[in-house]
């Protein structure tokens, strides 16, 4: 028998049936081997012997009858196995589309886990960025308040400068008075003998006082007139 109803992969599900398609094929010995021979080929190569065999006219009308139902029986059996294949993808595609809801699931996940992660980063990043606003602003003024300590401390030294230099010009100017009271006396001295001078009476009208050398000089001409009288 070349059907056998224990075999899950031929596509057949009752005895009656697998009986008599192997009674069908056993007519002639072509027909179960020609099941047999094309059992593990694709329905197209089995439907070109076929047609070879149905156009072969040494070939006797049992025999072709015979591989028919040995067709049959392998269309049946391609079938089964199509649908089986294609009962496999689809719970393939299942499969597969229920993976892609999980990872897409978990990708939702991990985003919303990565959102969060990255808002307490953002947090900690401008905390930091506050308290390094604080800390710049102590160092300005730390900066501001040595700058003024500096400023206030070359002008102190500046000050004891101005100081002793006020003091030597005090100095000067003294010693200059000093050296002016000295020569006063020897300037009127010297105006009283040898130049004239001018003077005011009672009523402040101005006399020109005459020198020593004019008085000199009016007594030798008095002396040539007289002289010249006699």
């Amino acid at each position: 028998m070349a059907l056998k109803l224990e075999d899950p992969g031929n596509g057949f599900r009752h005895g009656k049936v697998v009986a008599f398609i192997n009674e069908s094929m056993a007519r002639h010995e072509k027909g179960s081997a020609f099941y047999l021979e094309n059992i593990s080929l694709s329905w197209a190569v089995v439907e070109d012997k076929l047609r070879a065999i149905l156009e072969d006219h040494q070939v006797s009308s049992e025999a072709k009858e015979a591989c028919v139902w040995g067709s049959l029986a392998l269309g049946v059996r391609f079938a089964h196995r199509q649908s089986h294949l294609h009962r496999y993808r689809v719970e393939w595609l299942y499969y597969f589309a229920k993976l892609h809801k999980s990872v897409a699931r978990a990708l939702v996940s991990d985003m919303k886990l990565l959102k969060a992660q990255q808002d307490v980063e953002r947090k900690e990043a401008a905390s930091l960025l506050q308290l390094a606003h604080a800390r710049l602003a102590e160092v300005q003024k730390e900066r501001d308040l040595l700058r003024w300590k500096l400023l206030q401390a070359e002008s102190a030294a500046k000050v004891p400068g101005l100081a002793t230099a006020s003091g030597t010009g005090a100095e000067r100017a003294g010693e200059e008075e000093e050296e002016a009271g000295a020569t006063a006396p020897t300037a009127a001295a010297s105006g009283a003998t040898g130049g004239g001078g001018r003077q005011k009476d009672v009523e402040g009208r101005t006399h020109i006082l005459p020198t020593s050398s004019a008085v000199h000089s009016r007594s030798s001409i008095s002396d040539v007139s007289l002289l010249g009288a006699l």
